[in-house]
């Protein structure tokens, strides 16, 4: 029960973990120039929610500090 728990808590950590680096590699790397259409205008929205909706969230829930 205890492993289960503790595997659940660091798999949250890991999710938040692939939030920031998938933000921060679609921007700040060369691999993001080339992903990135024309018209980023959805990819941008969709970065702006994991950053201000996802990512506090997963980091709260990992904190246990979510009820």
């Amino acid at each position: 029960m205890v492993l289960k728990r503790t595997l659940n808590r660091n798999f949250l950590l890991i999710l938040l973990l692939f939030v920031l680096s998938a933000n921060y590699s679609l921007y700040h790397t060369e691999f993001g120039n080339l992903a990135l259409p024309e018209n980023t205008d959805i990819i941008v929205v969709a970065s702006m929610i994991d950053l201000a909706f996802i990512a506090p969230v997963l980091f709260l829930a990992w904190k246990r500090k979510l009820n």
